[in-house]
């Protein structure tokens, strides 16, 4: 048992699927989630992860295309460009 640290994959019942760095079970460092059935369905974000929440640098990339890049803070896009 490591924990709830280190690499890992995680799939949560709703169809969510987490592949990155855990930390005391949260997602913590480096990953990428992938969005199941719902309205975000197939939409991703590759980046940073802070106590679950999307925290540092990262791009969240639409199913449709649309990429939002930059600086995120407690699960929320800072727009920087203003």
């Amino acid at each position: 048992d490591n924990g709830g640290n280190g690499f890992g994959t995680y799939l949560c019942a709703n169809g969510n699927k987490f592949e990155g760095e855990f930390k005391n079970n949260y997602m913590h460092g480096q990953g990428t989630i992938t969005w199941g059935p719902g309205p975000n369905f197939g939409d991703r974000y590759i980046g940073e992860f802070k106590n679950d929440c999307r925290h540092g640098q990262g791009a969240y990339i639409s199913a449709d295309g649309t990429i939002r890049e930059g600086k995120w803070e407690n699960d929320e896009y800072i727009d920087t460009k203003n």
